[in-house]
């Protein structure tokens, strides 16, 4: 448990929906028993709350956010996860075009971190696969992948 979150934050859920960001905390409420939810709390470094992030059951799949100020955005995701849309309930707010190797063309002015393939977009065109980063300027990774090394 991260020692500046208050206890109530852990054990209250957010009211309703709910994005990590660079320079912020993230910490894991749970998950629903019957859904498999993951709702996630984004914090800046100070632990102030920034939003709450909900990932639905498969695997990179945002679902929804809700910022510190109570404002509810969807994301809606094409068939390859990749965030198309941002909308607030009556209407699309922000949209995005990805080229074949990810390349985003936004408009709209909400800040997004998840986009191509749900992955997290970085600073300077990148987006964070976890182990390593992907470049959509070349189609490539910045590098190897980890080896999985089994010990018996």
């Amino acid at each position: 448990m991260h020692p500046e979150i208050p206890l109530e934050l852990l054990v209250q859920p957010p009211k309703t929906w709910p994005r990590p960001r660079t320079n912020s905390h993230s910490l894991r409420h749970g998950r629903a028993s019957s859904e498999r939810l993951d709702r996630i709390a984004a914090l800046d470094l100070s632990g102030t709350l920034l939003e709450w992030v909900t990932f639905g059951p498969g695997i990179d799949e945002p679902l929804g956010r809700e910022d510190a100020a109570g404002r509810r955005l969807w994301y809606r995701a094409n068939h390859q996860a990749s965030v198309m849309a941002l909308e607030d309930g009556s209407a699309t707010t922000d949209t995005y075009r990805y080229s074949p190797y990810g390349i985003t063309t936004a408009a709209g002015t909400t800040p997004n971190d998840f986009r191509y393939t749900g992955r997290e977009y970085e600073a300077e065109d990148l987006y964070y696969y976890r182990a390593r980063y992907y470049d959509p300027t070349v189609g490539r990774f910045l590098s190897e992948g980890p080896r999985m090394v089994t010990v018996c």
